[in-house]
Parts: C-alpha cells; structure tokens; sequence
C-alpha cells in the first residue's frame, strides 16, 4: 500500500506503511525528538488502480473520505521526518465523497479547539491527477490531502478527533 501525501503547494511525497496509525493509538516520541508539527489532512482509499487518472475520471477512483492527522519532526528534514513509525494517523470511520463538501473536522489540542470546515470534493480530484501523471496507484492506496496549517505539539500533550483521543508520550 502506497501513502501519497499532497501538500497544500501540489507537491506530493509518499509516506511508508509502517507510518499508518490506523487505531489512532498513542504516539511515543523517537529518541532525539522534543516536537512534532500535527497537520490535519483527509485522506481517501482508492477503490481501483490507474495511471494518468484525468480529473473528469477520478471520482470513479474513491468512494468515501475520513479525517487524520501527519505528525512530523519539527527539527528534521521533510524525508527524514515522514518516516517516523505511527506518524500518520487515520480512522476507519468515512463518510461518502458527495458528503466532503459539508463535513467539518474537529480537532481538540489538550483544551484548545480547532475546526476546519472548507473542504470539497476537487481536493481529492485534484490530487488523483496530480499522483497519478507519473506513479501508478493501485487499489488500497491512500491519498492524503494536507491543509496549511499545522500545530505545534510535544510530549504530554492529548490530542481528540472523531471521538479518538492520542497522548504524545
């Protein structure tokens, strides 16, 4: 299984499996790292596999779309920092693509709330034709579309969306 991450500049890079949280268990820290930067993202699984998917074609591609989280290294390097095992966070719980452009996701950083509600279906099209022009997905490939902002966490912070809760250890 492939995890293709599109930035929100449409620049892609791919994320090893052993990176997927899927439980949403918690996090502990690698040695030698103090912070994370925690980017909220949506993801879909691909229902079948293609090459050179054109936008008119990619919703043939993905059926549903659920929520999750990248953590990364502050301090490393961007190959460096996506390697990290259980780093990337995702549930099982999705809802239909036609439903992406009133979903809202929130995200709870110890007491503070943040909400993002500005999605829509194009997202997810958008980064199927941008992948898909030079690699080949395959069906149970992951794309995972972040959003600008990320956050700043560190060791004893907890972290709750879509009713999950992760400690950083």
């Amino acid at each position: 299984m492939n995890i293709a991450v599109v930035t929100s500049d449409r620049d892609y890079y791919f994320r090893p499996d052993t990176s997927l949280n899927r439980e949403a268990q918690n996090f502990y820290l690698p040695d030698g790292v103090s912070q994370l930067r925690l980017t909220p993202c949506i993801y879909s699984k691909l229902i079948k596999g293609g090459k050179s998917i054109g936008a008119k074609f990619a919703t043939r591609y993905v059926d549903s779309f659920g929520f999750g989280l990248l953590f990364d290294d502050i301090a490393a390097l961007q190959g460096e920092a996506t390697s990290m095992d259980q780093s990337t966070v995702i549930t099982y719980e999705t809802l239909p693509l036609q439903e992406l452009s009133s979903a809202t996701f929130q995200i709870n950083i110890n007491s503070q709330s943040l909400t993002f509600d500005d999605f829509n279906e194009q997202l997810i099209i958008n980064a199927i034709t941008l992948v898909s022009k030079k690699c080949t997905l395959r069906a149970s490939d992951l794309i995972v579309c972040c959003r600008d902002e990320s956050f700043a966490i560190a060791a004893g912070d907890i972290i709750s969306f879509s009713n999950h809760s992760i400690k950083i250890l």
